[in-house]
C-alpha cells in the first residue's frame, strides 16, 4: 500500500450498527494495544510536566472520543498515586463506548464521568484544565481536525495533549501483525492497518496545529507508530 499521502479508509468501529459485543471486544483489544505501546505512560509524563509544581487545587481533564475510557481512567490512577487530585471525564458519540467506559471506571474504583457527545459537531458548555484525544484525529479530514483543535483550545484552560498514530510503511506492517497478536477482534484486525493509512505524519500534524492557531505546540515522536502532540496556554 502506498502511504506517501493520507488514504482515509472507512473503519468498522465507526459503523453505528456494529454489534455491541464486537464493539466491546474491540475496545478491550485497543486498551491492550494502548498499554503495550505505553501511550498512557507517555501521556502521563507529558501531563505531569504541564502541571505546576505549586498546584494544590483539583484539576480537571476531558478526553474526547474516549472509546473504552482507558486513557482518562489510567491518568486518574497515576495522578492519585502521585498525590494529584485529577478529576477526569470522557465523551464519545457511541452509547456502547460510553457504557463500557463507565463500567470500566466502576470496576477499577475510579471516580470518572463519561457522557455521550459528538465532539466534532456539538458545542461544549464547560471548560477543563486539560483536554486530550487518543487515536481520534486519524479519523478526521484536515478541515475537521482544524475545527476540533480550535474547539479543544477554546475549552482547555491549561493545555492539550493528543496521542495518535503516525503514518509510515513500516508501521503499517507492524500494526497489521501486532493487532493479530494482541487481540482476536476482527474489528481491530481490519481497522488497525486502515488507521495507519489514514494517519498524519508528525510533520503533517504540526502543520495542521499551526493552521488551527496552536502555535508553539510540540510533537514528540514515539515508538511504536505513535506521536504525542502537546500545547499549553502561554
Amino acid at each position: 500500500m502506498r502511504l506517501a499521502q493520507r488514504l482515509r479508509l472507512p473503519e468498522i468501529m465507526d459503523d453505528p450498527g456494529l454489534d455491541p459485543r464486537e464493539h466491546a471486544k474491540a475496545l478491550r483489544g485497543l486498551a491492550r494495544l494502548n498499554l503495550l505501546s505505553r501511550s498512557v505512560s507517555a501521556t502521563w509524563q507529558q501531563l505531569k510536566q504541564m502541571i505546576p509544581a505549586t498546584e494544590s487545587c483539583s484539576l480537571t481533564l476531558l478526553d474526547l472520543a474516549t472509546g473504552g475510557g482507558d486513557l482518562p481512567i489510567s491518568l486518574a490512577k497515576k495522578a492519585k498515586a502521585c498525590g494529584i487530585d485529577l478529576q477526569v471525564a470522557g465523551c464519545d458519540i457511541s452509547p456502547v463506548a460510553v457504557e463500557f467506559a463507565q463500567q470500566s471506571a466502576v470496576k477499577q474504583n475510579v471516580n470518572a464521568r463519561f457522557f455521550i457527545h459528538d465532539a466534532l459537531h456539538d458545542s461544549f458548555h464547560e471548560e477543563f484544565d486539560f483536554v486530550t484525544a487518543n487515536l481520534f484525529f486519524h479519523h478526521l479530514s484536515d478541515d475537521e481536525a482544524i475545527t476540533l483543535l480550535r474547539k479543544m483550545r477554546s475549552i482547555a484552560r491549561k493545555g492539550i495533549l493528543i496521542n495518535d498514530l503516525s503514518r509510515a510503511y513500516g508501521w503499517y506492517g507492524l500494526v497489521w501483525l501486532g493487532s493479530r497478536i494482541v487481540t482476536t477482534s476482527y474489528v481491530v484486525h481490519v481497522d488497525g492497518p486502515r488507521s495507519i493509512a489514514s494517519a498524519y505524519t508528525p510533520r503533517e500534524f504540526a502543520s495542521i496545529a499551526r493552521r488551527a492557531g496552536l502555535e508553539g505546540g510540540n510533537v514528540h515522536i514515539r515508538w511504536p507508530a505513535r506521536f504525542l502532540f502537546t500545547w499549553t496556554h502561554s
